[in-house]
């Protein structure tokens, strides 16, 4: 429970706004003592930097083209070996019977989903097992909205799992070897940025899917006039996508040395 906390307080609090504001913060703390005052203006300039080189769009689209760019996309599905599951790990959703079941799963989630679709009605006699649980009490797991988007989308119901009690990539990883066995060969779908860290879980966990990512970010702007060289909100965001894998890389390493 300890551990959840604390990756709950990581997840929402290092990343680079807050830190950012952390750091305005207490520059502007250190300014009304007249002692550390060129200190404290030294963060604040060190935090406006920060801020200007998270927003760029060069800066962003490197640091998540690094991650995007470890697996291939499945282009060509008929290049693939035989596999019996299409995985499609969690992503957040927001249930409201009021919208569409597409309204519901944020952007990264109907992705995943629309790719796992793509492969499930490609292939022949495969399953499609839909993963991710909920962390809010009286609030349903993800897996539950892939599987109503999947079924209205033309999937019958009987070639349809749902994992719905992992909370993160390892107990997901942990959950599919308990459901398929370590021999079954199946596709792995979540976002590009994402694959890295979840190859090493599941192939810690003994599994070896073949990666399908999706949801690739970088490489979509182009620089063709001023106000793309700017800093803007979508390249933060972008970095913000980064940041979280990469503190997850982070983790990951910290938590299996050597």
């Amino acid at each position: 429970m300890a551990i959840d906390v604390l990756k709950s307080i990581a997840s929402s609090w290092i990343k680079p706004v807050p830190i950012i504001l952390v750091m305005v913060l207490i520059g502007l703390l250190f300014i009304r003592i007249s002692r550390t005052r060129c200190l404290g203006v030294r963060i604040i300039a060190g935090a406006a930097l920060t801020l200007a080189f998270a927003s760029w769009a060069p800066v962003a689209e490197k640091l998540l083209e690094t991650l995007e760019v470890q697996y291939p996309a499945v282009t060509d599905y008929r290049t693939l070996p035989q596999v019996e599951a299409i995985v499609v790990l969690g992503a957040d959703w927001v249930p409201n019977a009021a919208w569409s079941v597409s309204s519901q799963l944020n952007p990264p989630a109907a992705v995943r989903l629309l790719e796992g679709l793509r492969l499930y009605h490609a292939l022949s006699g495969v399953r499609l097992i839909l993963s991710g649980g909920s962390r809010e009490s009286g609030v349903p797991p993800v897996a539950q909205g892939y599987a109503v988007a999947a079924r209205e989308l033309g999937v019958p119901a009987e070639r349809i799992m749902t994992l719905d009690e992992p909370l993160d990539t390892a107990e997901e990883a942990f959950a599919v070897r308990e459901m398929l066995g370590p021999d079954t060969p199946f596709l792995l779908v979540t976002s590009a940025s994402h694959m890295p860290r979840a190859m090493r879980h599941f192939q810690h966990v003994g599994l070896d899917p073949i990666p399908a990512p999706t949801y690739h970010q970088a490489q979509r702007t182009k620089r063709d006039n001023l106000s793309s060289w700017l800093p803007n909100s979508s390249a933060l965001r972008m970095t913000e996508m980064a940041w979280h894998e990469y503190l997850g890389l982070l983790a990951w390493r910290w938590d299996h040395p050597g």
